[in-house]
């Protein structure tokens, strides 16, 4: 049993009971049960993403590689890639492009 409560907050849902958990059917006050989607742990994911990116026509592997891991280009600009990257190819998932593993 964990020692997660549950609460208003933290379990109670529209579609279920006002005062027990909408997954684990805990009443308020009582503790979550281990399987309850509140019940959470941290985790660590590598998400490889495949994109399209207009670079230098001259540009080689060593130098497209050394711009996105060592120059002064930023990871945060990841999003307007890709963003980019679903215009040019007219979609709106990236699903075909990312896949992901547990890494701990």
């Amino acid at each position: 049993m964990t020692n997660l409560l549950v609460t208003i907050e933290n379990g109670v849902r529209p579609a279920g009971k006002p005062d027990e958990c909408f997954y684990c059917h805990v009443k308020l006050g009582g503790h979550h049960h281990d399987e309850c989607p509140f019940v959470t742990k941290i985790v660590k994911i590598r998400a490889v993403v495949e994109f399209d990116y207009e670079c230098p026509r001259h540009w080689g592997k060593d130098m497209i590689e050394f711009f996105f891991n060592e120059s002064s280009w930023c990871m945060g600009d990841l999003p307007d890639v890709l963003k980019k990257h679903m215009e040019l190819n007219a979609t709106e998932c990236l699903c075909d492009n990312v896949s992901c593993e547990l890494m701990e």
